[in-house]
């Protein structure tokens, strides 16, 4: 395939250039034409100022002072004042756009015809045409990385499978595993790892995410396939990684989305020829592994799972903090990382990012603030704070009542925590739906009325009776109502606490 020549790029770089440096000109020109029309009152007082390039053009005079443009209806007095202070010149102020508009309009057929004279000269087909040209995408992701292992805490399991793959790199052996398929949750390091990989190997590292290949000229999608692949080709020993495979990988049999799977069609003959190719190794990932396309999973010889960071990464991370004096010695690390409980590792990034702006925030609010995200202010009346603040009252009493580990609580969420994280007991699971179950039932003992704010923790409920469905749910309700009608005072008292400070640290 023949490319484009240097100079004939740098032809069309300077011809754009010049046409938008036209077009600023006369943006330019326009703006600086305008001039403001004054009243008489303005004159006087401006004429004891410093008047200079004064001219007439149609009965108008023209003058700046005080460096502005200015104009007023010209007459013999005003002539004579100005006279005083500085000579007037007669002229005709010259119209800039219609020469511009000319010159933009000859630029404009020059490039055209400068398009249509390369198709002419095309001999190698659609490769070759101009609008690909354009279009080619230039894989400037070739680099070398300078992330390692040590970057990502927590991950074991990931790093030992990828270090065995760093192994066979360096002992400049072929490559036995072709394909590796990183899955995972968002944010838990599956790119820095493939970059780390690429850092300990000492090869480039050529990214693109699945995402760039859907185009929506047809063909484009499989073509830049093949151009990735022959890139990696190129610059051998590297590490090719997808990201987002999903967006390109998804189950097909979508007659709408036939060129989707050309593209995919493409990308799983490509993996296949890279067999006979040595120090290749091709890596993508995703979060959503379940979507993808049977044919394409068959391609990745190992399958990683990276996984949220459990209690001793969370530690880790936390202390890694303490070490960078963003977080106080004194400040309970076993504690924060109980609370932690689901953030990933881009959780803890956001998390130091914020303490570097401010290292007096409150750690254990700002950490609940990121799980839980930003509540709307949604402006509740009276007798709507009074209902959410009996509601969470009742899920507090009832935490307390079930052992459960309390944190935080405002209007709006609860926060608390069991000590198994992973493995729970059937009684663990039947606290929590207890706890969930008593907002409302707080609402119906209390106020004798059922709200709408139920709807999140019933949603909850439904989630954990799809794996225990040995639960009764009026079992539980009853039991709850019980408990809840000893503690009425109890409820109230911490509504009030709710409703006063807005906020509840336990």
């Amino acid at each position: 395939m023949t490319k484009t020549k240097p100079h004939i790029k740098t032809l069309k770089i300077i011809i754009i250039a010049i046409f938008l440096g036209l077009i600023s000109l006369g943006i330019f020109f326009i703006i600086n034409k305008q001039d403001e029309n004054i009243s008489l009152e303005k004159f006087n007082e401006l004429i004891n100022t410093k008047i200079s390039n004064a001219y007439i053009y149609e009965d108008t005079l023209y003058f700046n002072a005080d460096n502005k443009n200015y104009s007023i209806l010209a007459n013999d007095e005003i002539i004579k004042q100005v006279l005083e202070k500085t000579h007037i010149d007669k002229k005709i102020d010259f119209d800039y756009s219609i020469p511009l508009l000319i010159i933009m309009i000859i630029i404009f057929l020059y490039y055209v015809y400068y398009i249509r004279s390369l198709e002419q000269k095309s001999k190698q087909g659609i490769n070759q045409h101009p609008i690909n040209n354009l279009l080619k995408p230039e894989f400037k992701f070739v680099i070398k990385t300078d992330d390692n292992f040590n970057d990502v805490i927590g991950q074991n399991k990931a790093k030992k499978e990828l270090k065995k793959l760093s192994a066979i790199f360096n002992s400049n052996n072929n490559i036995l595993i072709k394909g590796v398929l990183l899955t995972g949750a968002s944010g838990v390091g599956k790119t820095m790892l493939a970059r780390a990989l690429a850092t300990e190997c000492g090869v480039n590292f050529l990214y693109q995410s699945a995402s760039s290949f859907n185009e929506i000229f047809v063909g484009l999608g499989a073509r830049r396939v093949r151009e990735l692949f022959a890139n990696a080709r190129k610059i051998a020993p590297c590490i090719v990684f997808i990201d987002e495979i999903d967006a390109l990988g998804k189950q097909r049999g979508n007659s709408l989305a036939s060129d989707s799977e050309n593209t995919l069609n493409e990308l799983l003959t490509q993996i296949d020829g890279f067999n006979e190719l040595k120090n290749v190794l091709i890596i993508a990932a995703t979060n959503r592994a379940d979507t993808l396309d049977d044919a394409l999973l068959r391609r990745f010889d190992k399958v990683i799972h990276f996984t949220l960071p459990n209690y001793s990464d969370r530690c880790e991370f936390l202390n890694k903090l303490v070490s960078k004096n963003l977080i106080s010695k004194n400040e309970n690390i076993n504690y924060l990382a109980k609370i932690s409980h689901g953030f990933s590792g881009s959780s803890f990034k956001t998390l130091e990012n914020e303490l570097l702006l401010d290292k007096n925030i409150n750690i254990t609010k700002q950490i609940l603030s990121q799980k839980h995200g930003i509540n709307e202010d949604l402006e509740l009346n009276d007798s709507e704070k009074q209902a959410q603040a009996i509601y969470q009252a009742g899920k507090i009493i009832m935490a307390k009542i079930c052992d459960a580990k309390l944190i935080y609580a405002n209007l709006f969420y609860f926060e608390y925590y069991f000590e198994n994280e992973h493995i729970k007991t059937f009684s663990q699971i039947k606290n929590e739906i207890k706890i969930l179950l008593s907002g409302v039932l707080a609402n119906e003992l209390i106020l004798e009325e059922t709200y709408n704010n139920f709807k999140e923790d019933n949603n909850k409920i439904e989630k954990l009776l799809d794996f225990y469905i040995k639960v009764d749910l009026d079992e539980l309700q009853n039991e709850c109502k019980e408990f809840l009608q000893a503690y009425q005072d109890d409820i109230k008292q911490i509504a009030s606490d709710l409703l006063h400070n807005n906020e509840i640290f336990f």
